[in-house]
């Protein structure tokens, strides 16, 4: 293996050792075993950004984006979110943002500080009053 490899490989693994030995793995194991299996496929990922978005009673995971440490970008991922992925949004994203007017968010999973950082917004519909006017008037 080249020199300019080891550091990443090191890294790499430090994470998944993190990831598998994480509470994150007992509460949501697929999840964890799918950051897994990215991080053996693209040893640089650093970070993994879930978008999701809803409205009307529906929500869904919009993209998911793989980036190195400077945030550069790797790979948009091509994944069929599970029921696990879903859990994890609901759990942490306080506001409403699948149902009514809807909203959206990410959550922005750092591999390296073992954290999520999660940002969501919603809108809300806002009635104005009602008026009759004549043709006449």
């Amino acid at each position: 293996m080249p020199p300019e490899q080891e550091p990443t490989v090191e890294i790499a693994n430090q994470i998944i050792a993190n990831l598998m030995t994480s509470k994150m793995s007992g509460k949501y194991p697929d999840i964890t075993k799918w950051l897994i299996g990215v991080v053996k496929k693209y040893p640089k990922v650093r970070s993994v950004e879930v978008v999701f978005c809803g409205s009307g009673d529906n929500g869904a995971v919009e993209d998911v984006t793989y980036y190195d440490q400077d945030r550069e970008f790797i790979k948009e991922a091509d994944i069929e979110p599970s029921e696990e992925l879903y859990d994890l949004i609901s759990t942490h994203v306080s506001c409403n943002w699948m149902n009514d007017e809807g909203g959206g968010g990410s959550l922005d999973i750092d591999l390296v500080a073992m954290s999520i950082h999660v940002t969501s917004y919603y809108y809300e519909k806002t009635e104005c009053d009602d008026s009759l006017v004549s043709f006449n008037d």
